[in-house]
């Protein structure tokens, strides 16, 4: 948790962007924009996680 909390803060301080792949679904609130992937297709995230973890992206 605090690795992905020092890459946002990274991030953030530089305007960059951090895509970090995961099966945690504990990290999930600290990102920005969060995407999941299902059957191989990517899409915003919506459905499970977004219900599960409180996120409206």
């Amino acid at each position: 948790r605090q690795v992905i909390e020092l890459f946002r803060c990274v991030a953030h301080d530089h305007g960059a962007g951090v895509i970090v792949v995961t099966h945690d679904h504990r990290t999930l609130e600290v990102f920005d924009t969060i995407y999941e992937m299902e059957d191989g297709v990517i899409r915003a995230a919506s459905g499970w996680v977004a219900a599960h973890h409180g996120i409206d992206h």
